[in-house]
């Protein structure tokens, strides 16, 4: 601002000279002439310099314009009211200034030239404080940037520390889970160890049963070949008795007829000496099927019982499922009452033999330890013993039944349907008259017994 005032009192004083010297051709009667000053104050109002001219008829004295940031004040007092109209060349500056204004003025130059010094330093300074201010703004841009780019890398880093954390978990539970399996792999590891040995030991045992199995067999197939042969034998055994039964009918028939024509006498003793003890007809027959008939009248119809009448046989067959539980020979209680009736009906009448035969079907028997029999020849043979014990028990003589078991070996239809399985599996009580004496029926007997087959075997085929 100093700066500017002082430039701005030159270039006035440049002015002022230049009128001075461009008028100093015309010289003025310095009578007619009046002094003029002009005084320049600062803000203060302490007086700066004074400049002096001369008008013609009125002096005026200019107030300075001070040099500051606001507007200078231009002042001029006179004596008259009007204002002067012109300004009349001088002929000489004059300045009216004291030495203390002067030395003020100089202390508050060098004063001002200090303060613009500072001031220029302080502006260098600010600056310089604007510039590093500005890198610093550079900076704490780059900064926030770099910040705000570490608070996302931060973040993801949390995010994938989360997932760090979730992965670890993870692979703890499954690694417990791990731990867990194979502690069960082992257990099942050496419990497929332990089987394994079990499985040896179990095979071992199975060759042996397997020989065992297989020599039973072979004594089975050697069994059942004697069987046959038994069979066969008893059969023909049969067909002899019959016809010799026949023989004996017809010649009590014919000794019948030769004693109607001989004396009353007479014929009572021939028909003596020709009678068999024990012996009965085909008339008493006929009643024992009419009493049985009368008997199982309801199981007749319902056909769980069949009745037929063959010359000197007659044979009354029962269903095994009536009797028996499947696969067992223990009677059930419909069947004991069946036979009890049976055995009643049979109890009237003294003179004739029973015969009880089991039959199966050809489907092998289960393997049970449970049972007393191992094959269809025991199971046959084991119901015709329990029907034989029930017949007893309701009253008849054990001197007259007989017990067989025949398996398979006499089916009454095909075994490849079960309605002729269902046939097959049967109990046969078989009637005949007495064809001798008790001793001869004896020897009837032991002739039954004398095949040339082990006596062991015969023994299972007939027991009376």
């Amino acid at each position: 601002m100093i700066v500017k005032l002082l430039v701005f009192a030159v270039l006035f004083t440049f002015t002022v000279n230049g009128q001075d010297s461009s008028l100093a051709g015309a010289p003025q009667p310095i009578g007619e002439s009046q002094q003029t000053a002009v005084r320049w104050t600062d803000a203060q109002g302490l007086p700066i310099a004074t400049l002096i001219g001369f008008r013609s008829t009125n002096s005026v004295r200019h107030a300075h314009a001070a040099p500051a940031m606001s507007p200078y004040i231009h002042q001029v007092d006179s004596d008259e009211t009007a204002p002067a109209t012109s300004i009349i060349p001088m002929t000489s500056i004059t300045v009216d200034t004291s030495e203390s204004q002067l030395s003020e003025a100089d202390k508050e130059r060098v004063r001002q030239e200090q303060l613009q010094q500072q001031l220029s330093a302080k502006e260098n300074e600010l600056a310089i404080l604007r510039d590093k201010a500005a890198a610093a703004t550079n900076q704490l841009s780059a900064e926030k940037t770099r910040a705000d780019t570490l608070e996302a890398q931060l973040t993801q880093k949390e995010q994938e520390l989360s997932g760090i954390c979730a992965q670890r978990n993870t692979h703890q539970q499954m690694s417990q889970d791990l731990n867990r399996t194979k502690s069960s792999l082992e257990q099942v590891t050496q419990q497929v160890i332990d089987r394994e040995r079990e499985f040896i030991v179990a095979n071992e045992h199975l060759d042996d049963a397997t020989q065992r199995l297989t020599a039973k067999e072979q004594e089975l197939q050697i069994t059942k070949s004697n069987l046959d042969k038994m069979t066969h034998t008893l059969a023909d055994l049969d067909r002899e008795l019959l016809e010799r039964n026949t023989q004996l009918t017809q010649a009590k028939q014919l000794l019948a007829s030769l004693g109607r024509s001989l004396p009353t006498q007479g014929t009572q003793s021939a028909s003596n000496k020709g009678a068999v003890p024990g012996q009965t007809g085909p008339s008493e027959l006929g009643k024992v099927s009419e009493n049985l008939a009368n008997a199982l009248q309801d199981e007749l119809k319902q056909g769980s019982v069949a009745l037929r009448q063959r010359g000197n046989r007659l044979t009354l067959a029962l269903a095994s499922g009536d009797l028996f539980a499947q696969g067992d020979a223990t009677m059930t209680p419909a069947g004991t009452s069946l036979l009890e009736r049976i055995g009643g009906a049979l109890q009237q009448f003294r003179n004739q033999r029973i015969e009880v035969a089991g039959h199966t079907d050809s489907i092998p028997v289960r393997s049970d330890n449970r049972r007393p029999f191992r094959n269809n020849l025991e199971l046959s043979r084991a119901r015709a013993q329990h029907a034989s014990q029930t017949l007893i028990n309701s009253g008849l003589g054990t001197d007259r039944i007989k017990t067989v078991g025949y398996a398979a070996t006499k089916p009454l239809a095909s075994n490849k349907t079960e309605e002729g399985r269902s046939k097959n599996r049967r109990v046969e009580i078989i009637v005949t008259p007495w064809s001798t004496s008790p001793s001869k029926g004896k020897k009837v007997e032991q002739v039954v017994n004398k095949p040339a087959q082990p006596k062991k075997a015969v023994q299972k085929i007939v027991n009376r």
